[in-house]
């Protein structure tokens, strides 16, 4: 009997542990990801896949996440234009 009362209350010990836990690492502030500004006119540049900046046209330093989406996002450009040409060249034949 006394077994039985110790590992209920080991188990509640432990429940009430991690509730704690999680109420502590939910209440810390999270970290921000580090602002990218252009160096000339200090124009916001987070996400930005060009490597350039639209304010200035100064060369800057990618986001390294979009340097990995760069060549998906390029695919999907060059298949657009193909398709856009596709529908210009049917548009235009002669009936």
């Amino acid at each position: 009997m006394v077994a039985f009362w110790t590992l209920i209350a080991g188990i509640a010990f432990y429940g009430l542990l991690a509730s704690v836990e999680f109420e502590i690492a939910r209440l810390l502030p999270k970290p921000k990801p580090p602002e990218r500004r252009c160096t000339v006119c200090n124009y916001e540049l987070t996400r930005n896949i060009s490597g350039r900046c639209p304010e200035c046209r100064m060369v800057c330093e990618m986001d390294p996440t979009c340097r990995e989406l760069r060549p998906q996002i390029r695919e999907a450009r060059l298949l657009h234009a193909r398709r856009k040409r596709k529908m210009t060249a049917a548009n235009n034949l002669p009936e």
